[in-house]
């Protein structure tokens, strides 16, 4: 098999795990939205959501989701470092 068809093959799967990693964070993200509005869960869901358009190259939602988690970390944990690291857990 030609290396190329082994790359697209190697892309597909990795698009398709980004695919389900974003629908169970994003149904947990519709949990703790519900449960607990506004709290660190809600802000790490976030991050991931985050992580994930960056991984898919989507930099500008990616920022999105960032600035909303580090802005519930710190309106939560303001004199802690945890803002700083929402750009990456």
């Amino acid at each position: 098999m030609p290396r190329y068809w082994v790359l697209l093959e190697e892309f597909h799967g990795v698009a398709e795990m980004l695919a389900k990693v974003e629908e169970y964070v994003r149904q947990a993200l519709s949990i703790q939205e519900r449960l607990a509005p506004g709290s660190l869960a809600v802000a790490a869901s976030l991050n991931r959501l985050g992580l994930v358009a960056y991984t898919r190259g989507d930099f500008g939602k990616a920022e999105e989701y960032y600035r909303q988690a580090c802005a519930i970390r710190e309106r939560l944990a303001p004199f802690e470092a945890l803002p700083i690291l929402s750009l990456n857990e």
